[in-house]
């Protein structure tokens, strides 16, 4: 039994309120090519009007979508004109096919509102053409996951499972509905939770370039800049241009002797994406046509920022910190008393012991596509690196004994030691002249303490001090 029911069309709209945003930001669903299999077995038993074509609110042929979307498209457009005087109302059914059951006996539903036709307010060629067009400008039509939820596809025989066949019908004020119709039939993947058009197939026989002159990018403030597009193979329709989901200009008409299209615009700063839609003029040709991108950049050349430095010491670490902004790339340079410094085009660098007491300068230079810009640090001086740090201390050795030497080991330093000294004590005493590794304990030192202060030097670094630990002498 057919089933012509409208459920409420608001279950369509909490799936997608603004269904032309959500159709033309999915491009590539709609500009993948349909169809490519067999005809639908039913086909062959009914005899339709024509086909339908879907189209996006940017007059883009729409051969897929979500099945949680609002109907098919923002437009459905007849493939032939209506023979029938006085229909001015389109509206779309989806049926689901039964294998060797009467097409006209499917069960299926009403799931868009009856709207007016023609629309001029549509774009090219849906707001040209007299055939019949339904409007999905409001974004009420009935989900696809909506209707399959109420009548599924459990076909099994060949030629029918997850297929649906979308019909438009025709009425007029006193006259009823027309028992002819236009389809299409669908195929539907619900673990993808997608749609495409199965029938009739579908090609994308051109291709739509864009170029923009002049060349991205430029600085700002931006010139005008003149967007082409340009159809290959040239064949007739119409191209509109895009910037974001805003029209630039009006929709212009392209020939089979002319297949290029033009428009002016000034960019705004940062990116700006423009895209040239080509929608062919025979709403029937199975054609889906094609688009262009472009993405235009308008951009400051980088902005500099003062560099910052660290400790400025011998044998620490120094960093060149440089902030930029729209800045691709960024070289260091260092410079020693304005020399540039070997090797040296990292963001950081330690200075050696030769640099003690020089100036040290970072040379940054930042670029991007609009140009660059250089600059140079004030100078610092390199002053003396930390003090020596023991690794291995020193230690004392030896018999502790007035009248025997006591020896003391000269350790390891961090960094190493150029030179190592000596000085002992007795108790609290410095004793004079003892200044090397080993000294001869006096015989007035017995029942007192003996410890030896040790130091290491190295060029650029403060001296390294370390005093051992006392030893008494028995």
């Amino acid at each position: 039994m057919k089933k012509n029911t409208l459920r409420s069309l608001a279950a369509g709209v909490a799936a997608l309120a603004a269904v032309g945003a959500a159709v033309v930001a999915s491009t590539g669903a709609a500009l993948a090519s349909g169809g490519g299999g067999p005809t639908p077995p039913w086909e062959s038993s009914v005899t339709p009007n024509g086909f339908l074509t879907f189209y996006n609110a940017q007059g883009q042929v729409v051969t897929g979508g979500s099945l949680t979307a609002s109907g098919l498209g923002v437009y459905a457009v007849a493939s032939s004109a209506d023979s029938r005087s006085g229909d001015s109302k389109a509206t779309l059914y989806v049926y689901t096919p039964v294998s060797g059951e009467n097409p006209g006996l499917w069960s299926g539903e009403q799931i868009s509102g009856s709207t007016s036709y023609p629309n001029a307010t549509a774009p090219a060629p849906i707001g040209t053409t007299s055939n019949p067009v339904e409007s999905n400008t409001n974004g009420t039509d009935v989900s696809l996951s909506s209707y399959i939820a109420g009548f599924p596809n459990t076909q099994t025989a060949a030629g029918y499972p997850n297929l649906y066949d979308v019909r438009m019908k025709v009425s007029g004020f006193g006259i009823g509905i027309e028992p002819t119709y236009w389809d299409t039939v669908i195929s539907v993947n619900t673990q993808a939770g997608t749609w495409s058009v199965d029938w009739p197939d579908w090609t994308q026989g051109t291709t739509t370039t864009l170029t923009a002159s002049p060349p991205s990018p430029q600085s700002p403030p931006a010139s005008p800049v003149t967007l082409t597009a340009t159809v290959s193979p040239a064949t007739s329709g119409t191209v509109s241009f895009w910037k974001g989901s805003t029209q630039i200009g009006t929709t212009q008409t392209v020939t089979s002797g002319n297949g290029v299209a033009s428009v002016q615009d000034t960019p705004g700063q940062g990116t700006t994406n423009y895209k040239a839609i080509f929608t062919p003029a025979n709403v029937a040709s199975g054609d889906i046509g094609s688009a262009g991108t472009l993405s235009y950049q308008v951009v400051s050349a980088p902005t500099w920022i003062p560099v910052v430095f660290g400790p400025n010491k011998v044998g620490s670490v120094e960093n060149c910190v440089a902030g930029f902004q729209n800045a691709t790339s960024v070289t260091y340079a260092w410079q020693s008393n304005g020399t540039a410094i070997t090797g040296q085009t990292a963001s950081t660098f330690t200075p050696p012991p030769a640099l003690l007491g020089q100036m040290l300068t970072c040379s940054v230079k930042a670029s991007n596509g609009a140009g660059s810009v250089s600059g140079t640090s004030a100078g610092v001086k390199i002053l003396l690196g930390n003090a020596l740090v023991p690794v291995t201390k020193p230690v004392i050795s030896g018999p502790h004994l007035p009248g025997k030497a006591e020896t003391v080991t000269a350790g390891t330093w961090s960094p190493a030691a150029q030179k190592v000294t000596y000085q002992w004590f007795v108790g609290t005493t410095k004793i004079t002249g003892a200044t090397k590794s080993s000294f001869t304990v006096p015989s007035t030192a017995r029942g007192k303490t003996v410890h030896c202060v040790v130091t290491a030097s190295a060029t650029g670094y403060a001296n390294g001090v370390y005093t051992t630990p006392s030893v008494t002498i028995t």
